[in-house]
């Protein structure tokens, strides 16, 4: 079924767009808290402007292992607003599984929170390209 309306924005323009359009507008509610367009757009472009920051170049793999919440909203899309390819990996993955996932994905930089940076601690050692 075709789309009823023509919208020409990439995904990751719909953000800036939105922040200019819906500036105050609540964008995202996660765990009781709440982000309006402009805070998103502000912290995603913060977070790809680290990335770039970090020597990345556009196309780089950059894996992410976070639990779902706002940190990995903004994570996804600073990814994605950098120019940068985002490879999304299951927290609940077992440690070789997890390593053999990234080594095959060619990631670049491995962003983790709090709850997954044990884990990869334990298989720093088997990512060569990180």
């Amino acid at each position: 079924m075709p789309l009823k309306y023509e919208f020409n924005l990439l995904c990751h323009e719909v953000i800036a767009h939105n922040a200019r359009v819906y500036a105050n507008d609540t964008a995202v509610v996660c765990e009781g808290r709440r982000l309006t367009w402009h805070k998103v757009n502000e912290e995603t472009n913060r977070f790809a402007n680290a990335l770039l920051e970090l020597g990345l170049r556009h196309g780089d793999r950059v894996a992410l292992l976070m639990s779902a919440g706002l940190e990995s909203f903004i994570a996804f899309w600073g990814v994605v607003k950098g120019g940068f390819v985002a490879v999304p990996l299951n927290v609940l993955l077992d440690v070789d599984s997890l390593a053999r996932l990234l080594g095959n994905s060619r990631a670049r930089a491995v962003i983790a929170d709090a709850s997954t940076a044990a884990t990869l601690d334990t298989i720093r050692d088997h990512l060569p390209t990180v």
